[in-house]
């Protein structure tokens, strides 16, 4: 069961449409391989983002994990324009917010697939939905164009740990490949032999920075608008804390 089927009952709803309202206040730390976005789909996304109200925050992937910048996010968004080895070192894959990624060198970090996960046209190979019911497909179901021009998109090659959750796939030489999956909080991901869970949620987004944002199709945007939206949902537990602040408050109304 994923988060998102968990959130029931009234002080759950209630609480979803406080969070709903409060998106101007959150801020997505957007991590690139410099300080600067500079990327054509990068760049296109991140001011998608601040036209929907949330406030966006450059990182260079070499940023320290405990820089005091990086505690004050809500959400990661790591690009394919990051050096692998520089992020692992630098922000991170232990951050305590979910992170939603489009580097399929940290494929194998995560989601446990081979170390050099490769990558289909996107052109010509489309998203093939999985997992219909599930919050990111967004309820469409079988073939889905991502984009009507020319690139790449990720794929994570080979067998997957155990806590991956694989909602779209791509073929890579004739063989369908996780390209838009989760981990979820407490999952079990990571590399073959040295798996883990993880403190947040973790999402693959079958993306690349390199993309022409004005070819990529209302589907594929439909499919970021949910990744961003599912990975700033709150987990049941904090929903039930804020439902409970919401009795108090109403509560203290009536007195």
């Amino acid at each position: 069961m994923t988060k998102m089927s968990k959130l029931i009952g009234g002080s759950a709803v209630a609480a979803a449409m406080l969070f709903a309202t409060a998106a101007s206040a959150l801020d997505i730390g957007f991590v690139v391989a410099d300080s600067e976005i500079t990327k054509p789909f990068d760049t296109a996304w991140a001011d998608r983002l601040v036209s929907q109200g949330y406030t966006v925050t450059p990182f260079a992937d070499e940023t320290p994990a405990d820089d005091p910048g990086l505690a004050s996010m809500n959400l990661f968004i790591v690009s394919s324009h990051v050096n692998s080895g520089d992020f692992l070192s630098g922000v991170g894959i232990d951050q305590l917010v979910s992170t939603i990624t489009y580097e399929p060198a940290l494929y194998d970090d995560v989601f446990g697939a081979d170390s050099n996960p490769n990558r289909s046209p996107a052109n010509t190979l489309p998203l093939t939905i999985e997992e219909h019911t599930h919050f990111l497909a967004q309820a469409m179901n079988g073939d889905v164009a991502l984009t009507t021009g020319d690139g790449t998109v990720p794929t994570a090659v080979g067998a997957l740990a155990p806590g991956t959750t694989v909602i779209g796939t791509t073929l890579y030489e004739g063989s369908p490949e996780a390209s838009l999956m989760t981990l979820e909080v407490g999952a079990l991901g990571g590399k073959e032999g040295a798996e883990r869970t993880f403190p947040a949620l973790w999402i693959g987004v079958p993306v690349d920075d390199d993309w022409d944002p004005t070819t990529v199709t209302d589907a594929g945007w439909k499919i970021l608008d949910a990744a961003v939206e599912y990975a700033l949902v709150p987990e049941p537990s904090s929903f039930a804390l804020i439902g409970l602040g919401l009795a108090a408050f109403f509560a203290r109304r009536r007195r």
